[in-house]
């Protein structure tokens, strides 16, 4: 993680500030001296996590193992290079680790589900180090297979489904 050099904010404490309202009483904020990201994918430094299940880089929540399947979802208008996607290596590692032996991949936008096992999956990508996100593999979406759409449906409060 990329650290901003620490500054004093106003008042001089790096935790909290007291700062006069209007109404002459001190009330607090507080300053952040960690350098804010446009991106919200995590850097290459930071390591996946595994908790109950749910894989964590950078404190977000980025795959998750159940029943045999290293599951994630994608936005491919962003997250395919050349029309490969890409997993960190060791987001794979802790997939395998934990059982998984499929990888599902659910794009966003349409709800297409492709999966392929992680064997092939390691045996046909490519290793792939981006100069902020870190080392990653990349398979070509054709070596998946396309299973289906996900089906999505946002219910209201009081809506009832048969």
């Amino acid at each position: 993680m990329m650290w901003a050099e620490k500054s004093e904010p106003p008042g001089g404490d790096l935790a909290a500030a007291a700062v006069n309202s209007g109404a002459g009483t001190a009330s607090v904020r507080t300053y952040s001296t960690v350098q804010h990201s446009r991106s919200q994918a995590p850097t290459g430094d930071m390591r996946a996590t595994i908790r109950d299940g749910l894989i964590y880089r950078g404190g977000r929540h980025v795959a998750c193992v159940r029943h045999g399947e290293l599951r994630r979802t994608f936005d491919a208008s962003r997250e395919l290079l050349r029309g490969c996607l890409l997993f960190h290596d060791d987001v794979l590692r802790l997939g395998h680790s934990a059982g998984a032996q499929w990888i599902v991949a659910t794009e966003r936008g349409s709800g297409q589900v492709y999966r392929i096992a992680l064997a092939d999956f390691v045996r046909q990508s490519w290793n792939y180090t981006h100069p902020t996100f870190g080392a990653q593999h990349a398979c070509d979406l054709r070596h998946f297979e396309r299973v289906g759409t996900c089906e999505l449906q946002q219910l209201t409060l009081f809506e009832v489904t048969p």
